[in-house]
Order: C-alpha cells, then sequence, then structure tokens
C-alpha cells in the first residue's frame, strides 16, 4: 500500500472547488471524498457536468481545491505551503517502466508499448 502511515495512495478529503466568475461562482465539487488503494483499478462515470474533469484535475495537481485537501502517499500535495504543489517525484528506471505500463498512452494515436 502507501509508503506512509496512510494505507491508501491517493486520499481526498473534503475536496470542493469552486470557479468564480466576478462576484457569483459555479461549483464543481462539493465535498468530496475518495480513497484510492495502491494497485486498485478506479473508473469515473457520471453525467456531463457532474465534476469527473475537475475531480481529475484536482488529483494531477493541474487545479487546486477551493478546500479540502489531497494526499498522495501519505503526502499533502500543498507541501509546505509555498504556493506549489508538493508532487511526487519518479526517481528511478523502475519507477518509469511501472508508470509506462500502469498508466494509459498520453500521446494521441500512439498504443503502450510504443
Amino acid at each position: 500500500m502507501g509508503t506512509g502511515p496512510d494505507k491508501f495512495l491517493i486520499r481526498a478529503e473534503n475536496l470542493t472547488r469552486i470557479y468564480r466568475m466576478g462576484e457569483s461562482g459555479i461549483t464543481g465539487l462539493r465535498d468530496v471524498n475518495l480513497q484510492i488503494a495502491e494497485g486498485s483499478f478506479v473508473v469515473l462515470k457520471g453525467a456531463s457536468g457532474s465534476g469527473k474533469s475537475t475531480l481529475l484535475s484536482l488529483l494531477a495537481g493541474l487545479d487546486r481545491p477551493t478546500s479540502g485537501r489531497i494526499l498522495v502517499e501519505g503526502r499533502d500535495l500543498a507541501g509546505s505551503g509555498n504556493g506549489r504543489y508538493d508532487l511526487p517525484i519518479l526517481q528511478s528506471d523502475a519507477d518509469l517502466e511501472c508508470a509506462g505500463k500502469c498508466l494509459p498512452p498520453c500521446i494521441p494515436g500512439r498504443s503502450a508499448g510504443t
């Protein structure tokens, strides 16, 4: 499982994301909790506008929640509060090999292993 005291690889706690538009706001996510164990296969399914892409953007560190927190391997992505996310870094060839086998291809038109 996760390497820290947390038994989950990824944990989201009370995630809320509100997109501000002037004085008003649009809620992309409201109070979402999620726990993903290492080796799990997870599928997000929902209607258009239900927050799937917003959740993935938050979990990937591409966006920040309005409130709540995200832990990866027991470490808070918000890190030390220096304004940047503290994302785990692939540090070895074995990490890169695993990422290549575990993650879907990111480049359109390419298949895994090419």
